[in-house]
């Protein structure tokens, strides 16, 4: 089941992405002077897609959780 084993990885990823992208996200909206979740501010898009990957991963993780290994 080398499907099996790579979609493994998939939640790991995006675990790493969430927990690089959310603090850089919101250290960003600290030290710029853009008012907090401006839509125009890349920092928002950082953060938003951050949560997005942290949300994906905790979803994949149940979904691909084998209770027979």
């Amino acid at each position: 089941m080398a499907t099996n084993r790579s979609l493994e990885r998939v939640p790991f990823v995006l675990r790493l992405l969430a927990f690089v992208l959310v603090p850089v996200g919101f250290i960003g909206f600290l030290t710029t002077e853009d008012a907090f979740f401006d839509p125009n501010s890349v920092f928002t898009l950082v953060f938003g897609v951050g949560i997005v990957c942290a949300a994906v991963s905790i979803y994949l993780g149940i979904f691909l959780h084998d209770p027979d290994a």
